[in-house]
């Protein structure tokens, strides 16, 4: 219903004509926002839900990295037991040739350490 659409009397614009009319318009309003709450509820849920799988990842990757932080720490400790016995070593060419085997070891470990990180 439009402005216009309002019937006329000698006096002007006649009361039921203007009764219908804001009666159109509440029942126009009431429904624009019912649409709105409908729309609004299932924005929420998906909202909601993108939050939950987000929050997830979040403990999953935090997870992750306490393990690799555990991980590190167990392999420097390794790496300074092997250190601390090849200085009690009595054999020097021994000495010589197991620090170079586990500096490698320990550069083949960091290295894929490293390559883990980055992926």
């Amino acid at each position: 219903m439009q402005l216009n659409e309002l019937e006329t009397g000698f006096w002007g614009v006649k009361r039921q004509s203007v009764y219908k009319y804001i009666t159109y318009l509440e029942k126009e309003s009431l429904a624009t926002m019912v649409d709105r709450e409908k729309q609004a509820f299932l924005t929420e849920n998906l909202l909601r839900k993108r939050i939950d799988g987000l929050e997830t990842v979040l403990t999953e990757i935090q997870e992750e990295n306490q393990r690799l932080e555990d991980e590190l720490l167990r392999l420097k400790e390794e790496l300074e037991s092997w250190k601390a016995r090849e200085t009690v070593s009595d054999f020097p060419d021994t000495v010589h040739f197991g620090r170079n085997a586990m500096d490698r070891a320990a550069g083949r470990q960091l290295r894929l350490f490293i390559r883990k990180q980055n992926v």
